[in-house]
């Protein structure tokens, strides 16, 4: 196995939509911690079993 492996390790899928949500608004804190909110809320179905 590769020592990075995005595709057997699904928290790096999950990182890569994290910094991309935040790149967009880069405005002001508030709507940082709006966009980890969601996609806290939007991306952990990616971890339920």
């Amino acid at each position: 196995m590769p020592p990075y492996s995005p595709d057997l390790n699904p928290i790096e899928n999950y990182w890569a939509v994290m910094k991309s949500n935040i790149k967009k608004i880069r405005n002001n804190f508030e709507d940082i911690v709006e966009a980890i909110d969601a996609t806290l809320i939007n991306e952990k179905r990616s971890f339920q079993n």
